[in-house]
C-alpha cells in the first residue's frame, strides 16, 4: 500500500475522506502538541531543558515518532548546524492510548563557540491504524534558541506602503479602508517578532493609533512585510502623516526600537497617493 505524508492542515481534509471510506466506527485524528513555538535565550555550552505536552486527540491508540529537523535550511535555504549536534529529545518514539497525554523532554546543548541562534522544527508523526487509508500526519512545532552574549540586534524599516483596500463580496466590491505594509529589514543574527504602533495624524490634527501585532518571525538577514488595516470608519479625504514605531527587542527583553514617517493623501475615490 502506498504511504502518504502530509502536514497537519492538509491532514484535516484528507482524514475526513479517510473516515468516510473506512469501515472503522471511529475517526483517526492527528496529535495535539503544546506549546506551538518555544523561544529561549540561553548561554552556549550550557544545557537548557524544556518540555512539550503531547495528547492523542483520537479514540485510537497511536504510535508517535519524533522527527527534529534543521529549520534554517527550510526557511532560508542556508545551511545550519545539524540539529542532532545540539538538540536531544526524549523519548523519540512512544505509544499513546486514546486521549492520553505525555510529556516529552528536550535538552539544548550547543557548542561554546556558537553565536546568534539555533532553530529547529520538531515534528511529531503518527500513522493511521490498520484497516484505514495509510496516512502519516506530522504536527510541527518550532524551537528557537538565541545566545544572550552573542546577539547582535539591528533592524530598520525599509519602506512603508499605503494602499486602498477592497474586498470582493457576494454583493460586489466593498471598500474596507486602507492597508499599511511595513517592510522590515532584519539585520540581526537572530530572528525577531516586531510589534509596534502606527500613529496616523490628519491635517486637521486628528490622531489614530493602529497596532502592529506580534506575528510571524523575520529571520536573521531577511526582509519581512507586516500589514495593518485601518478600516473605513474614521478615514476622511485629505493629507495624512503616518509615524511607524517598531519595537523589535521585546522578544529578548531589550529596548530596541526604530521608526519611519510616511506622508500620504486619501483621494475622493478612496485611493491613496
Amino acid at each position: 500500500m502506498h504511504s502518504i505524508q502530509i502536514t497537519r492542515i492538509s491532514a484535516i481534509a484528507i482524514l475526513v475522506i479517510a473516515c468516510l471510506l473506512s469501515s472503522h466506527s471511529s475517526c483517526y485524528a492527528a496529535l495535539g502538541v503544546e506549546p506551538e513555538s518555544i523561544e529561549l535565550v540561553a548561554s552556549p555550552d550550557t544545557v537548557t531543558n524544556g518540555v512539550y505536552n503531547v495528547v492523542n486527540e483520537s479514540d485510537e491508540s497511536v504510535r508517535v515518532t519524533v522527527q527534529p529537523e534543521d529549520w534554517p535550511r527550510s526557511t532560508t535555504q542556508k545551511e545550519g548546524m545539524s540539529v542532532d549536534k545540539w538538540l536531544t529529545v526524549t523519548p523519540m518514539e512512544f505509544d499513546l492510548a486514546p486521549q492520553e497525554r505525555k510529556e516529552v523532554q528536550f535538552a539544548v546543548n550547543p557548542p561554546a563557540d556558537r553565536a546568534g541562534e539555533l532553530s529547529a522544527m520538531i515534528f511529531f508523526a503518527t500513522t493511521s491504524p490498520e484497516g484505514m487509508m495509510n496516512i502519516t500526519t506530522r504536527n510541527g512545532v518550532s524551537l528557537y534558541v538565541a545566545f544572550a552574549d552573542t546577539m547582535d540586534l539591528e533592524c530598520s524599516i525599509a519602506d512603508v506602503y499605503v494602499e486602498k483596500f477592497e474586498q470582493k463580496t457576494e454583493n460586489g466590491i466593498v471598500d474596507r479602508g486602507i492597508v499599511f505594509t511595513v517592510d522590515v529589514d532584519n539585520k540581526s543574527n537572530v530572528h525577531i517578532r516586531p510589534t509596534g504602533t502606527i500613529v496616523v495624524t490628519g491635517e486637521d490634527g486628528s490622531k489614530h493609533n493602529l497596532n502592529i501585532e506580534r506575528g510571524f518571525p523575520a529571520y536573521a538577514g531577511q526582509r519581512a512585510g507586516y500589514q495593518v488595516l485601518w478600516d473605513k470608519n474614521g478615514i476622511s479625504r485629505g493629507r495624512y502623516e503616518a509615524l511607524v514605531i517598531l519595537d523589535y527587542g521585546k522578544l529578548y527583553k531589550l529596548d530596541k526600537k526604530t521608526e519611519k514617517k510616511k506622508v500620504f493623501t486619501v483621494n475622493e475615490d478612496g485611493t491613496v497617493s
